[in-house]
């Protein structure tokens, strides 16, 4: 059985001297940290695509309505030719059920959003996701994350976030039952109430009725569902909202001091005065003093290990 997380990642990203110029990127300080929780997966599409290395820096040029990926001094187009290396390798991350991929930042192959685009005179128009994230994105519902964006907690927290949630779906038996998907969406009920209320509603009114249904594709719904509701960013009233929700499970338990001082921490906390991560210690401590099955099944309380510090910083 696989323990560690498949994640694919530009093999620039990971020290391997493939870019245009012979060189590499910086691997975020994040990705070292996850050791061997997960395997990092390395692919060139450029190097696959038959360019070599060091080879003639490339750019997205929009040219007579046909998007092209043109060599800066010779105009030569590998656009098909990569084109065509995305798809093969979109189906190879599906065979190796990839969680998540790492791009870098800029590329006109591998930009997530930050590629610029050229028009026929030369002058940036405008940017776009690079041509093999594009086919990624298209082909694969996985998270997808520019290297350097890793660098901001907020962006690594709703990546792994969402790393997280396709790991569990990736693991559930084959044969699907319908109890497996309400196990699996009870341990998130807490982390998209906190990321988004309406996604809350929505995937309850989806489980209500299972009866008779096809769960396969019931599991692609839920998918989507959650995988578009943890791509939002939450905010502090919303986490204040759910932590409140989880305290009163302990309103019988707590003695009226602790009630009053996880409030205190919780205004604390509305007002940036203290991080996320001293509210939820707190709650994990109540589970310590008070067992709850319910709340120590929730990704919640912990959506990734602790030794990443991302939510030191949130």
């Amino acid at each position: 059985m696989q323990t560690s997380i498949p994640l694919g990642i530009s093999a620039c990203v990971t020290g391997q001297p493939v870019r245009f110029n012979a060189g590499s990127a910086k691997m975020p300080p994040l990705l070292r940290a996850l050791g061997d929780d997960f395997s990092l997966l390395p692919f060139c599409p450029e190097l696959a695509a038959g360019m070599g290395v060091p080879r003639e820096p490339v750019r997205l040029v929009n040219g007579d309505g046909r998007l092209q990926l043109a060599g800066v001094s010779s105009g030569e187009d590998w656009h098909d030719r990569l084109q065509a290396v995305a798809m093969d390798h979109a189906m190879l991350a599906a065979s190796q059920q990839l969680r998540g991929f790492v791009v870098k930042s800029k590329s006109p192959s591998c930009g997530n959003g930050s590629a610029k685009r050229y028009n026929r005179h030369g002058v940036v128009d405008g940017k776009q996701d690079g041509v093999f994230t594009t086919i990624l994105k298209q082909q694969l519902l996985i998270p997808v994350v520019e290297a350097e964006q890793l660098n901001s907690p907020l962006v690594a927290d709703r990546f792994l976030q969402q790393v997280m949630l396709a790991d569990d779906f990736y693991r559930l038996p084959a044969e699907l039952r319908a109890r497996d998907l309400l196990e699996l969406y009870s341990r998130y009920k807490l982390q998209v109430m906190a990321s988004s209320p309406s996604h809350y509603r929505m995937a309850g009114r989806l489980l209500a009725n299972m009866a008779g249904a096809d769960m396969a594709g019931l599991r692609d719904q839920l998918y989507l569902l959650l995988f578009d509701a943890l791509d939002r960013y939450s905010s502090r009233e919303r986490h204040v909202n759910a932590l409140m929700h989880i305290q009163g499970y302990f309103k019988k338990q707590l003695p009226a001091r602790l009630k009053q001082e996880f409030v205190r921490l919780l205004e604390a906390y509305r007002q940036a005065h203290l991080p996320l991560s001293v509210p939820i210690t707190m709650i994990r401590h109540y589970l310590l003093l008070y067992p709850n099955d319910y709340l120590q099944s929730q990704r919640y309380l912990q959506p990734y290990p602790d030794s990443y510090g991302l939510r030191n910083h949130l």
